[in-house]
């Protein structure tokens, strides 16, 4: 989490997904899913699909199943893949109430 981590004293709070970017460093598509393998749900409302090498995906974050608890377990999981060196950048935000 950035080395983030609460005051003294304080519990962690829960993260959500903020942002998520997949992309290619040579050319072909590939499809990814974030997974909250913990809670066993997609973080995205559908999966990346990058179809070309300076594509990051279309990606929406689905508002229900993007909150994350600390110790939970993110998977991102490549369901299709035609191209190489894969990238994903995920940016998650502590959510405070």
């Amino acid at each position: 989490m950035g080395g983030w981590a609460p005051p003294v004293g304080e519990p962690y709070p829960s993260f959500y997904l903020y942002d998520a970017e997949a992309y290619l460093t040579e050319a072909g598509s590939c499809t990814v899913s974030i997974e909250n393998n913990t809670k066993s749900v997609d973080m995205l409302s559908s999966p990346l699909v990058i179809t070309s090498l300076n594509d990051t995906g279309t990606r929406v974050i689905d508002p229900v199943d993007s909150l994350v608890d600390w110790h939970d377990h993110v998977w991102i999981n490549v369901d299709s893949a035609g191209g190489k060196g894969l990238g994903v950048k995920l940016v998650f935000n502590p959510l405070i109430d």
